[in-house]
């Protein structure tokens, strides 16, 4: 079964710099969609840029994302040093901090998405470092109220399982391991090992 990814930065990409305001998201929304239900298969929205992912991507996600079918949502968790990502990523960082995206308002999104959606999953994607400055169990607390499911940290590899992987499913979260071409056959049953909801391969 192929996997469709959505990013609203590829979305903006396409149409040049348009100004970010609802009228626009809420088109976003529905474009997006339009091509998911296009593509057919499984299909996963992600959500990088917080000049959208503020308050207005949660319209666009109510605008016809969730009815297109979309079956895992994964919302980025900005971060100052995003050295796993490539640039449009980091950009999309950037732009969310400097329009003062944090921890606590990202899993607000989250929370105000579970007012209409409790059945799409939504997987919370960053690094370690805002997880271990807001406090691991007091993150965990938050990030499961919120209506997250799982976590993909990537740079907590599995040799720091006890950090935050163990934790985490021990609250009830799923914890998403990255694998890659060159994962060895050697490597991979550790990366499999504590790996919980899927594979992010």
């Amino acid at each position: 079964m192929s996997r469709k990814y959505f990013g609203t930065d590829g979305i903006r990409g396409t149409v040049g710099e348009p100004p970010i305001t609802p009228d626009f998201v809420l088109k976003l929304g529905w474009a997006a969609g339009r091509v998911l239900a296009a593509h057919g298969g499984s299909k996963i929205l992600i959500g990088k840029d917080t000049r959208i992912s503020g308050y207005m991507f949660e319209s666009a996600l109510e605008a016809g994302i969730s009815a297109a079918g979309v079956d895992v949502i994964e919302l980025g968790l900005p971060f100052t040093d995003p050295m796993a990502d490539g640039q449009t990523i980091q950009l999309a960082g950037q732009r969310a901090l400097e329009s003062g995206m944090t921890l606590n308002k990202t899993l607000d999104l989250a929370r105000a998405f579970r007012k209409d959606d409790n059945t799409t999953p939504i997987v919370l994607m960053g690094y370690y470092n805002p997880i271990y400055s807001h406090g691991v169990d007091q993150f965990l607390a938050d990030a499961k109220a919120a209506g997250i499911d799982g976590l993909i940290v990537v740079d907590l590899p599995p040799e720091e399982d006890v950090e935050l992987c163990i934790p985490a499913q021990a609250a009830g979260l799923n914890f998403i391991r990255l694998a890659t071409p060159t994962t060895d056959d050697k490597r991979l049953p550790r990366v499999l090992q504590n790996t919980s909801g899927f594979v992010y391969y």
